[in-house]
């Protein structure tokens, strides 16, 4: 996603033609065909040679890109240009890239970042790192490919602030990066009983400034929150549909984006006091 501190009215996409577009809402067309479509500003279509991005992280005008071909990319925002700055390759052992994400201020520095793909490998780089390689990994972090990475937000009480990671099994994992040989916690209960395993792709995300973590699950129509320090869950509430993508707004509100089919709703936390 797109940091709109940095943005403002710009939207950044990535999609299975392997491009990078960045676009400006402010500018759409009012008359033609192309009435209502934003104005394209820039794209960067080199770096990937054309195989699929499956996930995209901005912040602070610089782009990471997981893509295809085993490769994560990086692409900075200059005025209102993209340009091409370096690839990692084989990052996940060789295989697909699926998942990646800026560590911040949050995580192990601005100039960190987690990536997840193919046989549940996840590796965190340095980008200053001239050599380009994994300075951490978790071989077998899930039994299945990893599709989402997250970083704790520093706003956390936590010593060092964990790493989330998620895949198809109904299990999604919190790492603390000093100590990789096993999970800091294990989230259960968000997925349907039935289900063994997940076939779609649902994005949990840290919320309430990373102290809570919220989540969706095939089969239920509950989003779950679990306590980040015990990984014990906090509550469920159904919602009356299946949720799938997750998106917690920055700032205080705490209000959460959630998609459902062809539908994005917008939820607003209660606080009890």
């Amino acid at each position: 996603g797109a940091d709109d501190g940095l943005l403002g009215g710009w939207l950044l996409s990535a999609a299975n033609d392997g491009v990078l577009k960045l676009w400006d809402l402010r500018a759409a067309a009012r008359t033609g065909k192309r009435a209502g479509t934003p104005k394209l500003l820039a794209s960067e279509a080199s770096m990937h040679s054309g195989k699929g991005i499956f996930s995209m992280h901005e912040r602070g005008g610089s782009v990471l890109t997981a893509s295809k071909d085993g490769s994560v990319g990086l692409t900075v925002i200059a005025l209102s240009e993209l340009r091409a700055e370096r690839t990692w390759e084989g990052v996940c052992d060789g295989g697909v890239v699926k998942a990646v994400a800026w560590s911040g201020e949050g995580g192990l520095g601005p100039s960190t970042f987690a990536a997840g793909g193919r046989g549940g490998v996840v590796a965190l780089l340095d980008a200053r790192d001239s050599a380009g390689r994994p300075s951490l990994c978790i071989q077998g972090a899930h039994p299945r490919d990893v599709h989402c990475v997250r970083w704790q937000p520093a706003a956390a009480e936590a010593a060092s602030p964990l790493l989330l990671t998620a895949s198809y099994d109904p299990v999604i994992r919190l790492w603390d990066p000093r100590r990789l040989a096993e999970p800091a916690a294990q989230l259960k209960g968000h997925v349907a009983p039935r289900l063994a395993k997940q076939n779609k792709i649902h994005q949990p995300c840290f919320c309430a400034g990373g102290a809570a973590v919220v989540a969706s699950g095939e089969g239920s129509e509950a989003l779950s929150l679990y306590c980040t320090r015990t990984g014990a869950p906090i509550s469920r509430g159904l919602v009356g549909w299946e949720p799938s993508t997750l998106a917690v707004a920055s700032g205080a509100s705490g209000c959460l984006a959630v998609a459902h089919g062809r539908t994005i709703s917008v939820l607003e936390p209660l606080t009890q006091r």
